[in-house]
This record gives structure tokens, sequence and C-alpha cells, in this order.
């Protein structure tokens, strides 16, 4: 039996020995051209090609007829969702037949939100049937439920070329398309509208058939957990019974921390110094290989590393729910207690909170870079405690609410919120992005730290001088919030004595972008807005006290109430 292996050649260019440099042939090394050649290893020595796929012919001689197809997604919200899709690409005939080349993308916004995808769509025929004109459809269904979610058409504008290039970024609406059209596509289909041309409609065929009215029948050759879409081209889901799951926990034993507590301190110390010492003379692509290493490490590592160390609350007013317990379980995460000379979470707060500084205000320019950093930044503080920022005013200021108060705090979290909430209103717009980003994701693991920079935002929108129109118009997409946060319509007395007011009537409205936006948290109000109840209940001894304070209004006070 002939066995397969790579050609000795790419290990010879790899990894050369003097020796050997005069067996290598040269001819051989190109006979693929743009391909791998593979060697079957008899007695002819049998020489095969793998090509990429566009190419084709016995050497990856020929290109193919194809489309070169550049994607990037993104959702309608400031803030990634948090549901998984699953995109189906592919090309339709003008009949709406499918053709059986397609690409399928797992697509997660939370992840992928610049992620821009690159892929082949391969004409059905070699070389392409010069009559037939094809167009690209996009499906996009929920991973998990495989719910059809909506479509989109791309047009391939000079069809006699043998490669066309297209490039395009399409939005995700924030709801499943349900839109009614009139197109008749039988029992076994259903019209629908294209997301990206509201005058175009085609007919969604039911599993098992195809065409243009979906009148056509074929042989589905999917499992039964997935979604058929043609005879080829399956939508597979993850139906799963969370019962039946069966999660088996791996807990890390002393060898396993001992070598990642040695792994952290190695490389990410090192990293730090990389950037601390060297940031004025690294390049970009140095300073974002270096992040992108304490990214990863932070990610798979950071959980071993405590919590910042900080006092423990006092004078804590006992309540009729009590936060603690006697008889509390504790159970470990490791087989013993992660050991590190200091508090990594500490140390990357402070180096890439200065890294981000300099950034900001030397490079500008090198997006990737800040976007790695304010990744990290959040990252280490996201896993530690905040402070919730209630106190107890009736009894005392030193004394707060147990029920809405954690055990130990850690005042540095403001000092991220902050940080992320100035970068959320800086003059690059990429920057203020990504700050909302990750300043909407710190909202959302710490209650009522909003309150944090509530006080900043009325300052900006209360100020009589010159505002930057870039600060005002980070404030707003602040306050216009995403699908999960939205902070005009928090539960808080001092939103609506301060907040509203200052919106209504802010004086930095200038340009029809800004005003779009106050629109668009104003209409947001009223759907969300829910009406505070007030039940007057006033007994006997408060209504003596009124009367006995009333009173005649003078002169001089009924003017100041007219002209109020």
């Amino acid at each position: 039996m002939e066995q397969m292996i790579l050609a000795d050649f790419t290990t010879h260019l790899t990894n050369p020995d003097k020796s050997d440099i005069s067996k290598i042939d040269i001819k051989l090394a190109w006979y693929c051209h743009y391909g791998l050649l593979t060697l079957f290893k008899g007695v002819n020595q049998t020489k095969t090609c793998l090509c990429p796929p566009n190419y084709f012919g016995s050497q990856c001689q020929w290109q193919s007829q194809r489309i070169s197809l550049t994607l990037q997604f993104r959702t309608q919200t400031i803030i990634s969702s948090t549901v998984i899709y699953q995109l189906i690409i592919m090309l339709i005939d003008e009949q709406g037949n499918i053709a059986p080349n397609y690409e399928q993308i797992t697509y997660m916004p939370a992840h992928d939100c610049n992620a821009k995808f690159n892929i082949y769509l391969l004409y059905p025929h070699r070389p392409k049937y010069s009559s037939t004109n094809y167009s690209i459809r996009i499906d996009l269904f929920d991973k998990l439920t495989l719910d059809y979610w909506t479509s989109w058409y791309l047009s391939i504008p000079f069809q006699f070329l043998p490669v066309n290039r297209i490039s395009t970024q399409l939005i995700i609406p924030e709801v499943q398309e349900n839109k009614l059209c009139t197109l008749s596509c039988g029992e076994h289909g259903q019209c629908m509208r294209y997301t990206n041309m509201n005058n175009s409609v085609f007919c969604r065929c039911d599993q098992r058939y195809s065409g243009t009215f979906c009148n056509i029948t074929y042989q589905c050759q999917c499992s039964n957990d997935s979604f058929c879409l043609a005879p080829s081209i399956c939508a597979w889901g993850q139906h799963v019974e969370y019962d039946k799951i069966n999660v088996i926990f791996h807990i890390p034993n002393e060898d396993e921390v001992d070598f990642a507590c040695e792994f952290v301190e190695t490389f990410m110390y090192l990293e730090l110094r990389i950037l601390k010492e060297n940031r004025t003379k690294i390049s970009n692509d140095e300073r974002l290989r270096s992040l992108t290493i304490l990214h990863h490490i932070a990610v798979g590592c950071l959980r071993m590393v405590p919590r910042i160390e900080s006092e423990e609350i006092k004078n804590l007013v006992p309540t009729i729910a009590p936060y603690d317990s006697n008889v509390q379980a504790q159970y470990s995460l490791y087989a013993k207690e992660p050991k590190f000379k200091e508090n990594l979470r500490m140390r990357l707060l402070i180096d890439i909170g200065d890294l981000i500084d300099y950034l900001i205000a030397y490079h500008s320019d090198d997006a990737s870079s800040i976007n790695v950093a304010l990744k990290l930044y959040s990252l280490s503080s996201i896993l530690n405690v905040i402070k919730y920022l209630y106190k107890n005013k009736l009894c005392s200021t030193q004394q707060h609410l147990r029920f809405i108060v954690v055990r130990r705090i850690v005042i540095q979290i403001e000092q991220v919120i902050f940080k992320l909430f100035e970068l959320s209103i800086h003059r690059c717009s990429e920057v203020r992005r990504q700050a909302q980003i990750y300043l909407f994701t710190m909202f959302s693991h710490f209650s009522f730290s909003y309150q944090v920079i509530l006080d900043r935002i009325i300052e900006l929108f209360n100020k009589s001088d010159e505002v930057d129109h870039d600060e005002i118009k980070g404030c707003l997409y602040i306050l216009l919030g995403n699908e999960s946060f939205f902070l005009p319509t928090k539960h808080s007395w001092e939103i609506l004595e301060k907040l509203w007011p200052s919106i209504a009537c802010t004086k930095h409205v200038r340009k029809l972008s800004t005003q779009n936006l106050i629109n668009c948290i104003m209409e947001k109000i009223y759907k969300r807005f829910n009406n505070v109840a007030i039940i007057e209940n006033t007994n006997d001894i408060s209504k003596q006290a009124a009367i006995d304070l009333w009173r005649k209004l003078e002169k001089y006070e009924f003017e100041l109430y007219n002209r109020v």
C-alpha cells in the first residue's frame, strides 16, 4: 500500500542542511505552482497537487472562475448581541436554483464585531456558462434554535469577468424579518424581503423544495437536527437538553497550577516591560504583538490571580435578609492556592492604563493596539467586586444598606469606569466606539456603577460655554446604550430630577446627527419608561402640621412664582 508523505523539499527549504542542498530539485519546488505538492512513496513516486479553491488543474496552473467576497457584519446596537448566528452564503441563478458551491460562517457579534471574512464562491461549471447570470444570497439563522432571521441580496456587476471582487458591510437587524409581501410562493414557500433591498422579494422554500416558486422537490441529505436549504446545504444547529448535558469540570492539580503561575510570570512581565521601556521605539506591529500576547494570557489565566485587596466595609446595617450565613459551603477551584509575587491584576490596571493614555496622546491612529489595550484594561477589572454606590442616608453617612453592598470593595473600579468614560467621549470616533463597548460591559457586570459618570454627563450638558461636539456626541451614545443597558430609565430619582432636564435643555445641539441622537433617546424613553405610581396616604398628624405651617404668600413671593 502506498503511503502519502509531504514532499522532502519542504523540509529542506524550512530547515536546510548544507550536505543536502545539492539534492534539492528546484523544478520540483515549483511543480504545483500555487498548490501543495505531495508524493506517493512507491515505485514511481507519483506526484499529486493539492490546489486552493482559486486554482485548479493537474498542477494548479489554471485560475478558477469565481467571486472573491469580503464580508463584514455589524449589529444595529453599539454593543454586540449575545446571539450566535449561522450565515450561509450561496450562489443563485435567475431561476432561483442554488448552486452546490457555498460557504458557511458562524458569527458571534461579541467576538467577531471587527472581523472581515474572505471567501471564494466558485461557479458550478468550468468554464462558466456565459448565458447564465448569477447573484449572491446570504441567509442568517440563529445558531442555537435554527430560527430564520433575515436574508441579503448581492448583485454581481460584471458577469463576463472570470474573477469578480465584491466587498460589503451588512447590518444585522435587531428583530427577525417578518415584513409581509405579495409574491405567491405556493404551499411550500413563504414570501420574504431582502433586508438590504426593500423592493426585492423572493420565495423562501420549505425543506425539500426549491425553485423560484418552491415547486421543485429534492431529496434532503441532512440529518434530523439540521435545516435543509438545498440537497447538499445543511444549516447545523446545536439543540441540547440542559438536564442531559452532564458537564464534568476539571480541577487543576498542583503541577498545573505551578506551571500556570510560572508561565504567567515569565511571559506577562516580559511583555509589560517591553511595552513600558520601549514604548517610544517599538513599531505598531510590535506593540500589537505584545498586547495580543498579554490579552490571551489574561483570558486564560487571570481567573487564577487574586482580587485586588481592599479594606472591608464597616458599620453595615442589619437587614431581614442577611448577606452572610454561618453555614456557607466553600469550594476551591484549584488543588492549591496560586501564588504570584504581586497582584498582576493591579499591575495590568496601572501599566495598561498608562499605555492607553500614551497611545491616545501620541498614536491615536493605531486603532488595533488601542482596541486590544482597552479589552485588556477592562478584563483586568471585570472579575473584581465593586462598591455599589448607595448609602442609607437616614442612618448616617458611614452606614450602608447590607443587601446592596458586597463585603470587599475595589475603589479602583471607579477609576476604570472614569477612564473608559473619558475615552468614550474622545475626539476619535474609533476610540469612542471601542471604549463604549467596554464601558457597557462594565455597567452590565457592576450594578449601579453608571452613577460614577452621571454627574460628569450632567456637567457637560449644562455647560454654558463652548463644548467639544465629540464629547456631547459621545455622551449621547452612552445614554442611548444598547439592548441591555439604557441609562435614562434606570430607577433613580436623581436621573429624573437632573439628567432628563439636562437632555431637554442642552444648548450644544448644533448638528443634525446630534439632534437625531436626542430624538432616538426620547423615543426609547417613551417605549421603556414605566410611570411611577404615587399613592397619597397622608395621616391626620401630617395634615395638622401642614395647617399650622400654612400662611399667606407675600407679594414678592407671588412675583417670584410668576417668573418661574
